[in-house]
């Protein structure tokens, strides 16, 4: 996924209020740091927003985005698009999102491709562990 766009990161994480963790994250820069398992603060994420209105959320540039003039992560992530990771019945569990440091621009197909694919993870979640042991 990640290498279908310009956007540096790409990221699965769960959302559990009041925290965000990561759970893999490409960064295309350096591909070989593993972040995974890193926590932050969910509600000073754009996962936050999305995992909120349970619906695609997406910002090509925040610095110029009248909806996060107020947002924590405003000036350090600049752009975000990401879906929500549903369980069965369809609850927003966590994300799945690309997002940068400048600005970038999700093509429409690739916010499809996000939403299509965003069950198939959440599958391989559920049979692999991670999202069991968090439930």
């Amino acid at each position: 996924l990640n290498a279908r766009t310009r956007f540096r990161f790409t990221g699965l994480y769960h959302a559990q209020a009041p925290l965000l963790r990561n759970l893999y994250l490409v960064d295309r820069e350096n591909p070989e740091i593993n972040v995974s398992g890193a926590i932050c603060p969910l509600d000073e994420t754009y996962c936050a927003l999305t995992c909120a209105r349970e619906a695609a959320f997406a910002t090509r540039d925040a610095t110029h985005d009248a909806r996060l003039v107020a947002h924590p992560a405003r000036d350090s992530v600049i752009s975000y698009a990401g879906v929500p990771l549903r369980l069965a019945g369809g609850r927003a569990w966590g994300t799945l999102c690309h997002f940068d440091l400048r600005p970038r621009l999700l093509p429409q197909s690739e916010h499809a491709l996000l939403d299509s694919v965003a069950p198939l993870f959440v599958r391989w979640l559920l049979e692999h562990g991670s999202l069991i042991a968090s439930l």
